[in-house]
């Protein structure tokens, strides 16, 4: 798989379900602020993360891009970069799985 190609399968819905659940724990391990009624929130990483668990594709990749974001612009030492070793890791991971 190269790094510009973005595979629509069951394993692509496997990888990003294992790297939104791994951003929101390293969230918490990190001191996230839950914040209850705040959008930017931990506790409302941690409802769209269930919510997540039915969705696939496209709106899958979407979410656990927001996340990811929330997580970064939180601001409690966790930067772009370890978003993509999140996501490299989990790929990599699903490619293992599936092979």
């Amino acid at each position: 798989m190269g790094d510009n190609v973005i595979e629509t399968d069951a394993s692509t819905d496997l990888w990003q379900r294992q790297a939104f659940a791994d951003t929101v724990f390293l969230a918490s391990q990190k001191g996230m602020p839950l914040s209850p009624g705040s959008d930017l929130g931990l506790h409302h990483l941690m409802q769209m993360r269930i919510r997540a668990q039915n969705m696939s594709g496209s709106k899958l990749g979407r979410w656990l891009g927001w996340a990811q974001c929330a997580v970064v612009a939180a601001g409690v030492g966790l930067t772009l970069d370890d978003m993509k070793a999140i996501n490299k890791r989990c790929i990599s991971d699903a490619a293992c799985q599936t092979a």
